[in-house]
């Protein structure tokens, strides 16, 4: 029996299945660490290439500059040993919720140091980051909770709202880190005498790289008595003193009151948690359904979790955020002086915004099929129309030198295509 979608979705379906090659989505890769490889022979299956075209990536090493493994710990040997000790130790999978027998000691353990470490009483895993922002749906449970949302908020975070009794609402969506817009939206939650007030943000965002105005989001939350949630999901490892997030590096840890984040960037696997205090932890605990029905997460992610937690806040991680920073700065900074436009970025995701779709394409594409730099394409839809962009990333285990190249072949596609001067 034949499933009736919505038109317009299928032509959209249809418009990015056959742009598939251009914005290079599904591309089989080998690795991603700084230095990458295509997996050529399934590549070709994928129909997006000419064969001609696939062959040319045939043990050619490609400049990962799309990747979120900003500390590099995907390939550290401390990190992969911990995760195959733990195979070893407890087997693949836990096979059941937390609820049931999926509760080992080792996430008690990593539930508890996660929680120290990020400096709230409690923290909760679970198996996606994604999983960790529905927690919305569990805490708006009544008509008079009102969420308010920056307008560029990661889709984990719309989709929890979607789930709760207040729902998704574009009236209560302030523009993107505008703080008069925030006291706006705020007023007129205000006045609406609700139960509870939302304000949920994610603290670096994952496509323009600019950091949430962490200070007057606070300071108005708490003028107008309302709970702060902070997705922390790109600055896990990569801000603060000992690298847990934008709120330590502001320092207001105590005064957000629910920070959610991901493994799946700097800690180098798949996961996500909640931290808060204990009368939040425990109410979401009997409340949340991805965590009540989802399987938990296997060994294997504990372990290397609880490894790349100990290598975030030790001296190795940080001098792997020095080094990150002081890549990133060298990657923004040379497309700065080229006359690409970098928008606000203060963090290791670098967006090269050309504000055109069919040039960030071509740009694109250039990129990738002739320099051998991997980047991502993000069109419209991802953000608004005229931010059209590549979203370069670094990680801390790229070389100088690595970079000079990326930025030479940068430089050599804007003057081809006459987006910057030569």
């Amino acid at each position: 029996m034949d499933v009736q979608f919505d038109p317009r979705q299928i032509e959209l379906m249809k418009r990015v299945e056959a742009a598939r090659g251009h914005l290079f989505y599904f591309i089989p890769l080998k690795s991603v660490g700084p230095i990458s490889f295509i997996d050529v022979d399934e590549l070709k299956k994928e129909n997006m290439f000419t064969d001609a075209e696939c062959e040319s990536f045939r043990d050619t090493p490609i400049y990962m500059f799309g990747s979120n493994n900003y500390l590099g710990l995907t390939e550290h040997p401390e990190v992969m040993a911990a995760a195959i000790a733990a195979i070893d130790l407890n087997g693949t999978g836990c096979t059941g919720s937390r609820f049931l027998n999926g509760t080992l000691g080792e996430h008690r353990r990593l539930e508890r140091k996660l929680a120290a470490a990020i400096g709230k009483e409690e923290a909760r895993l679970l198996p996606t980051g994604y999983q960790s922002n529905l927690i919305l749906g569990a805490l708006a449970t009544s008509q008079e909770d009102i969420i308010i949302l920056d307008y560029l908020d990661h889709a984990s975070i719309k989709d929890g709202a979607r789930l709760s009794t207040f729902g998704l609402d574009k009236g209560f969506m302030y523009r993107h880190n505008d703080m008069a817009s925030l006291e706006e939206k705020l007023k007129l939650a205000r006045a609406k005498n609700p139960r509870n007030i939302f304000v949920v943000f994610d603290g670096v965002f994952s496509m323009e790289g600019d950091l949430a105005n962490l200070p007057e989001i606070v300071a108005l939350a708490e003028k107008y008595h309302a709970v702060t949630v902070d997705d922390e999901a790109h600055a896990m490892g990569v801000f603060g003193k000992t690298g847990m997030g934008v709120a330590q590096h502001y320092g207001l840890t105590d005064r957000v009151d629910i920070i959610t984040g991901t493994f799946s960037k700097s800690w180098a696997c798949i996961g996500g948690f909640v931290a808060a205090n204990s009368q939040i932890i425990n109410y979401l605990t009997w409340h949340t359904s991805p965590f009540m029905f989802s399987a938990s997460s296997p060994p294997s992610i504990i372990a290397t979790v609880d490894k790349c937690l100990d290598i975030t806040v030790s001296e190795e991680g940080a001098r792997l955020r020095k080094q990150l920073f002081d890549n990133a700065h060298h990657l923004r900074g040379g497309l700065k002086d080229m006359g690409y436009n970098t928008g606000d970025s203060d963090s290791p995701i670098v967006p090269v915004i050309i504000g055109n779709p069919d040039m960030t394409v071509v740009l694109g594409e250039m990129m990738l099929k002739r320099y051998h730099v991997f980047t991502n394409v993000v069109p419209e839809k991802a953000v608004p129309k005229g931010m059209e962009m590549l979203r370069a990333s670094v990680m801390a285990t790229h070389k100088p030198a690595d970079i000079d190249d990326v930025l030479k072949s940068f430089y050599k596609a804007g003057v081809q295509l006459n987006l910057i001067s030569a």
